[in-house]
């Protein structure tokens, strides 16, 4: 037996002999155009080979230059363009009608696959018709489809060397692969490649399995790196976004079904920005499809001007289960942390309108104070969240939480919410809460447009302390009393300039410190009626005080000013009411009206039984509501002024009080102001 195989072998080796010597007297290039004419019909394109060489030893071999495999169109670039192939063949598997390759080489291929207006790649095709499949008898089973019809090729190794492919939008550039291909249709390859404007692979490796089934199967694994300025680039972001970012990951697929996948992301140097929100520092996620996935944020900067502005080093992470799809469906749970705060999140992001679903928690504010900008005021108390479905496009909220004892401070004093909240779909509403501004009570309800930024508010507020509420709005201390109110304010969008409203409030009694009534009435004659009446005998101290008895009036708001028709101010029988408005950012008074005298002030004052009221008109009302300046008509003022002193008794008693001459001089003055009328002589 062992004679008959060297027999064979020698036998073998002389036909290879032969084969070689036939082969240096044959012309490769007679090859050409027969294996132009095959290629083309095979792949239904114009397919140019240039220059052609064979050789028989040590291997079988091929080489060709210059493959060129056109375009759908003339006018179309090239499908392919190869700078040379070649190919090495075993001889042995030939004999089995085998086609094994020791060696598939290809330098340089440029490859252009275009896509049609549906987004599909135009691939070549046979130009030959096929024959129609025959019509399958009833009753006959349907074979089942071979995992492996025993490929009849394979390649020990397959090199592809610098390799460009376009398809449609996407690039590969400068492609490197090197591995094998089995007879069973499995393989395995070890690749690198540039992605512009996403990632660069390297140390890439790629398994395959079963590739002649109907369901391949792909497993590949690999690190990437990627330029997020250029990633912003390519899709045209319009969000600044830089960093560089590295990482690891790993794919398997079945057929065109994604069965796992993981990735995880280092960015040292992250840099976004996206209007006033900025975020910088390093980020780091991972993800394992069907599994989990994690976003830490912990030890980057994110800060939103003016609005808040988490530090390094306070936890700010995403954690949760990631569903199979390859898709932001998959997206199905969120964990949020923040500080010492979580947020349970459920995601819907499978189909439009987006949903996202908050559960129940407790925040505690106090804890999330360090995520706000150093001048913004305090903040304590509690958020407990019953629950919220929260739509995000168009933004829609539905659900419930209430506010216990949420402080914050203003710039004079604190400010204390305490109530729940309710999400209406286009509003959410704070329902029957409890303000507390100073220590006093306000009742609240309200709302907010989430579309618009409106807001709308109705306000009840009874025995309040006025000089508390003032001193923590605004930190002065100039008016007191006892307030009793209710109202109705809103705006038509986000801010103050539209606000508007109506309403009613009442202070009895109270006080304004530094004003009397009685003082602004006489103006320059206030000591007047005063000296008169201490000649009289009479004190009106009493009118001089700045206690007041009430101060009224019905409101409506609209220009950033507070409009009144009725406002009364009503001292110890003398009462002052008045119209005009009252500014609400600088409380400037443009006011006008009257004030009366009652009859028994005046009766005092005249020091006769015979009284009656007296009206002075008030040309104007200027200054601020707690420091008021008023302006008073001098001809009415002076007319009273010399009812009161113009008795010949009160001026024989100035004279002996203050020198002859005295009541006299006093009259001239107010026969001036009265315009130069004439005296009645007894």
């Amino acid at each position: 037996m062992r004679r008959w195989l060297l027999v064979g072998a020698a036998a073998f080796l002389l036909l290879l002999i032969l084969a070689g010597v036939a082969l240096s007297f044959f012309d490769a290039e007679t090859l050409r155009a027969p294996l132009q004419q095959k290629a083309s019909e095979a792949l239904g394109r114009d397919v140019t080979l240039g220059r052609i060489s064979l050789r028989i030893f040590p291997l079988p071999a091929v080489r060709i230059g210059d493959v060129r495999i056109g375009g759908a169109k003339p006018s179309e670039p090239p499908l392919a363009q190869i700078a040379e192939l070649r190919l090495r063949v075993a001889v042995l598997p030939l004999i089995f009608g085998k086609v094994v390759l020791r060696a598939l080489e290809l330098d340089s291929p440029r490859i252009y696959v275009p896509f049609d207006k549906e987004g599909k790649p135009i691939l070549p095709g046979a130009t030959a018709t096929a024959k129609p499949k025959a019509a399958e008898k009833p009753g006959e089973k349907k074979a089942p489809a071979a995992e492996s019809a025993g490929l009849a090729l394979a390649v020990d190794r397959i090199a592809i060397h610098d390799a460009d492919v376009t398809a449609g939008p996407w690039k590969i550039e400068h492609a490197n692969v090197d591995g094998h291909l089995a007879l069973d249709g499995s393989g395995a390859f070890k690749y690198s490649a540039n992605l512009p404007g996403l990632a660069t692979l390297r140390g890439g490796e790629v398994e395959l399995a079963k590739l002649t089934s109907a369901a391949p199967q792909v497993d590949a694994r690999g690190e990437f790196t990627a330029e997020l300025a250029d990633v912003r680039k390519r899709f045209a972001l319009t969000q600044e976004v830089s960093g560089k970012a590295s990482g690891e990951y790993a794919v398997s697929l079945g057929g065109s079904e994604v069965r796992a996948a993981s990735a995880s992301v280092d960015v040292p140097d992250l840099l976004l920005r996206s209007g006033a929100l900025v975020v910088s520092g390093p980020a780091r996620g991972h993800a394992v499809l069907g599994e989990s996935y994690s976003l830490d944020l912990s030890d980057t900067r994110v800060e939103q001007s003016g609005v808040f502005a988490k530090p390094k080093r306070t936890t700010l992470s995403v954690t949760g289960k990631l569903g199979k799809e390859a898709s932001p469906a998959a997206l199905r749970e969120a964990l949020v942390k923040i500080g010492q705060n979580e947020l349970p999140l459920t995601l819907d992001l499978a189909k439009q309108p987006m949903k996202v679903h908050l559960g129940k928690t407790t925040l505690d504010l106090a804890k999330l104070r360090e995520l706000l900008p150093p001048d913004k005021p305090a903040l304590s108390g509690r958020l407990a969240v019953a629950g919220f479905d929260v739509q995000l496009s168009p933004l829609r909220v539905f659900g419930g939480a209430t506010l216990d004892g949420v402080e914050t401070k203003l710039e004079h004093g604190p400010v204390t919410i305490s109530g729940p909240v309710r999400g209406k779909g286009e509003t959410v509403e704070l329902e029957h809460a409890t303000a507390l501004v100073g220590g006093q009570k306000i009742d609240l309800t309200a709302s907010y447009a989430l579309e618009t930024g409106a807001i709308s508010a109705d306000y009840d507020i009874a025995k309040a302390q006025v000089l508390a509420l003032v001193e923590a709005l605004s930190g002065r201390k100039e008016l007191a009393g006892t307030l009793d109110t209710a109202g109705h304010v809103a705006t038509r969008a986000a801010g103050l300039e539209t606000l508007g409203g109506a309403g009613k409030f009442a202070i009895r009694p109270g006080r304004i410190e530094g004003f009397s009534l009685a003082k602004q009435v006489m103006g320059s004659l206030a000591a007047l009626p005063a000296l008169a009446l201490a000649a009289k005998g009479k004190d009106i101290s009493k009118y001089e005080s700045e206690e007041f008895d009430h101060l009224t009036a019905d409101y409506t708001i609209s220009d950033g000013r507070v409009h009144t028709e009725n406002l009364e101010l009503a001292y110890q029988d003398v009462t002052a009411y008045l119209h005009g408005s009252i500014g609400i950012f600088d409380r400037a008074l443009d006011l006008s009206g009257k004030v009366v005298i009652a009859k028994k002030a005046d009766a005092q004052l005249a020091g006769t039984g015979r009284a009656r009221e007296r009206v002075i008109p008030i040309t104007r009302v200027t200054g601020t509501y707690d420091s008021p300046r008023v302006e008073l008509d001098e001809k009415a003022l002076a007319a009273i002024a010399y009812g009161y002193a113009g008795d010949e008794r009160v001026k024989k008693k100035l004279d002996k009080a203050l020198g002859p001459g005295a009541g006299e001089a006093v009259q001239g003055v107010l026969d001036g102001l009265l315009g130069g009328g004439s005296k009645k002589k007894d």
